[in-house]
């Protein structure tokens, strides 16, 4: 046999060898990847959920936060809970601002 045909026996072998190999392993691979993208898909649909959750949990929130916060209810917690109330109008007495009183200095002048 020449160097020719043993090279040309080894390639028709090595040929055959992947036109068995390749097929099945080519099937498992797109398998695989099927499978990896329907495992994404459904974290995906998972995660959505939770998002939809999660924006009406929010939006529950900033209603109570609202109803909370409003003017009404803290006018109502004021007067029932902690009892304050409008004062009247001869107890009111009104304190002006006196500009030539000036916040107390503690340096000392003189000392040099």
């Amino acid at each position: 046999m020449s160097i020719y045909k043993k090279r040309g026996l080894k390639i028709a072998i090595i040929f055959k060898a992947l036109l068995v190999i390749l097929p099945p392993l080519i099937v498992f691979s797109i398998i695989w990847v099927r499978s990896n993208v329907v495992a994404i898909e459904y974290e995906l649909g998972k995660l959505q959920d939770k998002k939809a959750q999660l924006i009406e949990k929010r939006q529950e929130l900033l209603a109570k936060r609202a109803e909370i916060s409003s003017a009404l209810k803290v006018e109502f917690v004021a007067e029932n809970r902690l009892g304050l109330g409008y004062p009247d109008r001869k107890k009111v007495f009104y304190v002006k601002p006196d500009r030539s009183v000036r916040p107390y200095s503690a340096r000392l002048n003189s000392f040099q």
